[in-house]
């Protein structure tokens, strides 16, 4: 089922597909993604995508300070900065927020999309976020597209317009160890991290 991202009855049909469990597919600030609530659908997007168990998905939060329920690292007021946004950082977990996975690290993400925001507060816990396309295959620009490839796997595509292409993902900044370190520079241009 496909539902317009400016329908007032939207946000609740997503939030109740999340929170049932289920996989949809929603507009991010970069391209679409396919998600479900952490920590309960790891395995079911991975069998939906097709990706292989090793790769992690990015972890979308509400507020910025909700990184501090899933670790107790201090990210550097400089990376704060540029939240929300397409910013991601990998922080190492507490024990209690380690998933299905077993994974001691995850990628945390801060949309600067109010409506997602929105959504994920009303959801209670962060969502995993990850392209929307199968494993290897081009991401999907619309959610037609989308509902043509997925089908009944994904409960519900919410519509928010084409995406233009190209499109970057986000950038990803590692602070698991003493110095952070750029592992994908993507839509948000990082020069330099010297400035620690």
């Amino acid at each position: 089922m496909i539902l317009s991202k400016d329908m007032p009855e939207s946000m609740d049909a997503v939030a109740g597909e999340l929170l049932k469990k289920h996989i949809v597919a929603l507009p991010t600030d970069t391209v679409y993604g396919l998600s479900g609530l952490v920590p309960y659908t790891d395995g079911l997007i991975r069998a939906v995508k097709g990706r292989e168990e090793t790769k992690p998905f990015i972890r979308l939060c509400a507020d910025a300070s909700d990184i501090q329920t899933y670790s107790a690292a201090a990210v550097p007021d400089w990376l704060m900065k540029y939240w929300p946004g397409s910013l991601s950082v990998v922080v190492p977990l507490i024990p209690d927020a380690v998933d299905e996975t077993g994974c001691q690290t995850a990628a945390f993400r801060c949309p600067g999309d109010s409506w997602l925001r929105t959504l994920i507060a009303r959801c209670g816990y962060p969502l995993y976020s990850t392209s929307a396309n199968r494993a290897g295959l081009p991401v999907l620009r619309t959610a037609a597209e989308i509902d043509a490839a997925f089908g009944t796997a994904v409960s519900l595509v919410i519509d928010g317009g084409e995406c233009p292409a190209p499109q970057l993902p986000s950038t990803i900044v590692d602070i698991t160890q003493d110095t952070p370190r750029i592992l994908r520079q993507g839509a948000l241009r990082i020069a330099e991290l010297a400035v620690l």
